[in-house]
């Protein structure tokens, strides 16, 4: 469960966060979130509100045209290579 909260920054530390935020495509909230839990010395754990591959929106771009269609040989080499 999440819960809204308010904090109070120096205008420059807000600016700092917020263009780092941007620069590895982030919320502002959520390199919040990563601070903490690293401040604190927790382990970020993968579940589909953090991980990107499960998110509901997620889009990838990998430049290769035919990817969906024939991933297993990008993964495993060929039908025959398991």
């Amino acid at each position: 469960m999440m819960h809204r909260t308010t904090i109070m920054l120096p205008d420059d530390l807000l600016a700092e966060a917020r263009a780092r935020a941007g620069s590895e495509g982030l919320s502002l909230a959520e390199l919040i979130r990563r601070g903490l839990e690293q401040f604190l010395g927790r382990d970020r754990k993968t579940d589909s509100t953090t991980d990107p591959f499960l998110a509901d929106d997620a889009t990838f771009t990998s430049g290769v045209g035919d990817l969906a269609e024939n991933h297993d040989s990008y993964l495993y080499g060929g039908r025959d290579a398991r």
